[in-house]
């Protein structure tokens, strides 16, 4: 009977420390993501993306993959991004999940004359 009482309560610590982990990873998720939107840089871009990549898992919440898409679509319209930079954050988001993306576009920057 002890042995199953202390079962029960570890258990509950478990998810409990789930729970605090996924709210600390959203947090994160939503700091790192409003930063680089405020200023988005290729060093920025390559701080978040090694962030993504860290994560175990991102929180199944729609904020969360609210913010992600919001973040992305940022960077990929972004023409002073490298275009290798805005591939390789596309590649990290699908990996862990995140719907709704579009393969990022090459800015054409060289105008031709005709």
């Amino acid at each position: 009977m002890i042995f199953e009482d202390k079962l029960f309560f570890i258990f509950f610590i478990l998810i409990g420390l789930v729970v605090l982990y996924q709210l600390f990873k959203m947090l994160q998720i939503f700091s790192h993501g409003s930063s680089l939107r405020s200023n988005p840089n290729n060093n920025e871009v390559k701080k978040f993306i090694q962030f993504i990549k860290s994560l175990w898992f991102v929180p199944n919440h729609p904020i969360v993959w609210r913010s992600l898409k919001k973040t992305y679509h940022t960077v990929s319209n972004s023409g002073s991004i490298d275009f290798q930079l805005r591939e390789e954050l596309f590649e990290a988001l699908k990996a862990k999940g995140v719907a709704g993306l579009y393969y990022p576009k090459k800015s054409n920057t060289s105008v031709s004359k005709s």
